[in-house]
């Protein structure tokens, strides 16, 4: 388990300082605002999975302790999972145009 989460948090820190590389020498305003809005996708997809299998353990757990025929249904399955990418995508697209606005180097400068 513990390999997983360090491969999730490298996977993260790569992509985060790839980007910071990309907005430094490529700094149009469509191309920040689509490499935001698709890191947003990312993160939200990672969490809609994780959130997918703790809620299978979970289910697992309690189908154990409680003795019942308990499953997981795949429709509600498929909309938790559509509902964190929108979540995503919704959250996502005011700091993606706010971020596409900034002039890069100033913004790098600053933070």
């Amino acid at each position: 388990m513990k390999k997983w989460i360090i491969i999730v948090i490298l996977i993260v820190v790569v992509i985060g300082g790839g980007s910071l590389f990309y907005v430094k020498s490529r700094a149009k305003r469509k191309d920040i605002l689509v490499q935001v809005l698709i890191e947003a996708v990312v993160l939200s997809a990672l969490g809609g999975l994780l959130g997918v299998g703790v809620g299978f353990a979970a289910i697992k757990i309690y189908a154990l302790f409680a003795s019942t025929g308990a499953t997981q249904s795949l429709p509600v399955t498929a909309l938790s999972f559509g509902f964190s990418l929108i979540v995503g995508v919704v959250f996502g697209v005011f700091p993606a145009n706010k971020a596409s606005k900034l002039n890069p180097i100033q913004a790098l400068r600053y933070e």
